[in-house]
């Protein structure tokens, strides 16, 4: 959907028939994954993934509004600071505790801070110097990732023909967004 509707907030990122086109195939691929049978199938479940893409759009045009006048660097330190303060302040509001303080506890946690933080700003850097459209089909991985470590840690079967479809629509995508003609010499 980015896309299809990225124009209409940045005047540097274009609409056009490929990024339209790309954006089809992202969203048919969704659809595929959640085809059983012949039903598709869109439980709970499904239609808060489609909540969070929606917020998660919105969040990165915010975002690259922001970036125009300050590092992502900036908002990705206070967004962690904030967001872990609220998130251990809630925890103890409602109950929750910190349980066995130990080294191998300390190291998970630095872990996780670490693989977040560097993510985050990654991908806000990105988000900085790209163009949304070009940025969404990226985005469209993220499910084709959740599939495959899904596979390799919890030993689900990812072999269905929906996900192979859905993972060869997504590499079109890819493809077709990123696609440039080679321009003929004279």
């Amino acid at each position: 959907i980015v896309p299809a509707i990225a124009f209409l907030f940045r005047k540097e990122d274009r609409c056009s028939p490929k990024k339209i086109l790309a954006a089809v195939f992202g969203f048919l691929a969704v659809l595929a994954v959640n085809i059983e049978g012949l039903d598709l199938v869109f439980g709970a479940g499904e239609w808060l993934i489609i909540l969070a893409s929606f917020c998660s759009m919105f969040g990165q045009m915010v975002s690259k509004n922001v970036y125009d006048k300050h590092e992502p660097a900036h908002i990705v330190a206070y967004a962690q600071l904030f967001g872990g303060a609220s998130l251990l302040i809630s925890g103890f509001l409602f109950g929750g505790s910190l349980g066995k303080i130990n080294l191998q506890s300390i190291g998970v946690l630095t872990y996780i801070c670490l693989a977040s933080i560097i993510a985050n700003l990654l991908w806000n850097t990105l988000i900085k110097f790209n163009d949304m459209s070009r940025l969404a089909v990226l985005k469209s991985m993220d499910p084709l990732f959740a599939s495959l470590f899904s596979a390799l840690l919890l030993g689900e079967n990812i072999l269905r023909p929906t996900y192979l479809a859905a993972i060869a629509l997504i590499i079109l995508a890819i493809t077709i967004s990123n696609y440039k003609r080679k321009k003929q010499s004279q």
